[in-house]
């Protein structure tokens, strides 16, 4: 109740520029609505004994068994040391906390603490749970779905909705902030050179300059911190790396996941206001509305085509378990190109349109929306609009043909 009541005090300090609903209230309804992320499934289907996983002395084992059930590649291992999260009270550059993602959901583990999910609804935006690794005792965790996580996943930087968080801080070695090192909170337009303060970070080019790997003091100059494997003893975590290749797509996925849901959040908001019968996620864009959803779709379509990708100054080469597990999930067209395809130069993908496109946040638009998105993209790609300006020809006729043969949604849009 006191997050409620505190959460109402920020929003109408800035009715100003908020002209969405508040997440609580109709048609979003946060807390009623039966969340469909992957999470919250798999725990359902844990909960009725149809599927079961190993628990024991070790949550690492529990853990392992978990991602492969979530579909979570143990590769994307990113590890994190500044004290900005729910359980900063065990995190420290000595035991730093593990974070693990696909499209659709995020795992963060600490070792001797407990383990943080976030799963993706395709509606509702981030449902965030916590638990206890499980034992023989309490071999089914028992999840504990928090107010207290959207003090801040829902507060200025995810739009006051319930979106990811991604801060660059800087950190001394017992993980204590001595503030932001930047204002970005996500997304492939952050100078490198303000990214990743308070993160540990292996594999990037020496070209590449950046605050991961760093330990802040007030009065003397920031101090590295050495190879992890002189920090952690081996078999700390899953993986012996943070590497850099799938740090950057965490880095993009957040903020497409935040961009996706406030234009998702809005529309629906004006959807709502119309009369009908049909569900509001079917029901036709208001007139009064009309130039509010393509500034949206133009919004989205900048971002998806990658359009202010700050540029790599030397390419990645990244771990290769994480580009096999990456690329096992990719959608190709007959001529084997995918939108999950690395670039071999400076920037991080081949075809430059978000692969973010297949993900429950994007499916989760509304239909008329996503045909305007569509349109939008489409424009885009034939080098009508300036969002696709930064792509050769080439480059926009081999995104254009991979969307038509892995898209149906946007083929179905011409």
């Amino acid at each position: 109740m006191i997050y409620r009541i505190l959460l109402t005090f920020l929003v109408a300090g800035r009715l100003q520029s908020q002209t969405w609903n508040d997440f609580e209230t109709p048609p979003h309804n946060y807390w009623s609505v039966p969340p469909q992320d992957q999470v919250t499934r798999l725990h359902a289907r844990l909960e009725k004994g149809e599927i079961s996983l190993p628990a024991g002395t070790d949550p690492k084992v529990f853990l392992k068994a978990y991602l492969e059930a979530l579909n979570v590649p143990a590769s994307s291992q990113l590890l994190v040391f500044s004290k900005s999260a729910l359980q900063r009270n065990v995190v420290s550059g000595l035991n730093p906390r593990a974070l693990y993602f696909n499209e659709d959901t995020y795992v963060g583990w600490i070792p001797g603490g407990l383990i943080e999910v976030t799963g993706i609804d395709p509606v509702l935006g981030g449902i965030f749970y916590i638990f206890s690794p499980p034992d023989e005792k309490k071999p089914i965790p028992l999840l504990d779905r928090r107010e207290s996580c959207l003090g801040c996943h829902a507060g200025g930087p995810t739009s006051f909705l319930p979106g990811l968080m991604v801060r660059s801080l800087h950190t001394q070695e017992d993980g204590r902030s001595l503030g932001d090192a930047s204002p970005h909170n996500g997304g492939h337009h952050t100078p490198f050179e303000k990214r990743w303060g308070g993160w540990y970070v292996t594999g990037a080019p020496p070209e590449m300059k950046h605050l991961a790997n760093l330990y802040s003091a007030r009065e003397t100059p920031d101090t590295p911190s050495g190879p992890l494997e002189r920090i952690m003893p081996p078999g700390t975590h899953l993986s012996a790396g943070s590497d850099v290749l799938p740090l950057m797509l965490h880095d993009h996925q957040c903020m497409a996941v935040n961009a996706l849901m406030e234009a998702n959040y809005r529309i629906r908001v004006e959807l709502h206001k119309s009369k009908g019968d049909a569900p509001v996620a079917s029901r036709a864009i208001p007139t009064d509305a009309m130039q509010m959803a393509e500034k949206q779709a133009a919004k989205l379509v900048r971002f998806l085509l990658f359009t202010d990708e700050a540029r790599m100054p030397a390419p990645v080469a990244g771990d290769p378990a994480f580009r096999r597990d990456f690329a096992a999930g990719a959608k190709k067209d007959h001529a084997g190109r995918s939108l999950k395809d690395f670039a071999p130069g400076n920037h991080i993908m081949r075809y430059r349109c978000s692969y973010m496109i297949y993900s429950a946040a994007f499916r989760g638009l509304p239909d008329a929306f996503q045909k305007m998105v569509f349109k939008a993209l489409r424009s885009a790609l034939s080098g009508d609009t300036e969002a696709g300006k930064h792509l050769p020809s080439a480059e926009r006729a081999a995104i254009h043909k991979i969307l038509e043969e892995t898209l149906p949604d946007y083929a179905a849009a011409a």
